[in-house]
């Protein structure tokens, strides 16, 4: 019987952000699906690094075309289209 080794990295937003989207782009390749707890895991993190930063995030339908409002605590604001692994 093995046991299962469990390693901590450490990552900053914007690592997080790179792993996220490498993850994403590469989805369907195998040896990248192996990661895909890795990847769950980062999109985890990435809500609720924005939950503690008091993110709010609202949905604007635009036509056919839809927005991600995203207001932090501050009162920055920040429009972007949604990746497609943000289900909000």
């Amino acid at each position: 019987m093995s046991l299962e080794r469990k390693y901590i990295i450490k990552l900053n937003a914007l690592e997080c952000g790179i792993l996220i989207g490498f993850l994403w782009r590469h989805k369907n390749d195998p040896s990248v699906k192996v990661l895909k707890h890795v990847f769950s895991q980062l999109v985890e993190h990435d809500r609720k690094m924005k939950e503690e930063a008091g993110v709010k995030i609202e949905k604007i339908f635009e036509g056919k075309r839809t927005l991600l409002k995203m207001t932090d605590r501050d009162g920055n604001v920040v429009w972007r289209e949604p990746y497609e692994w943000e289900n909000y």
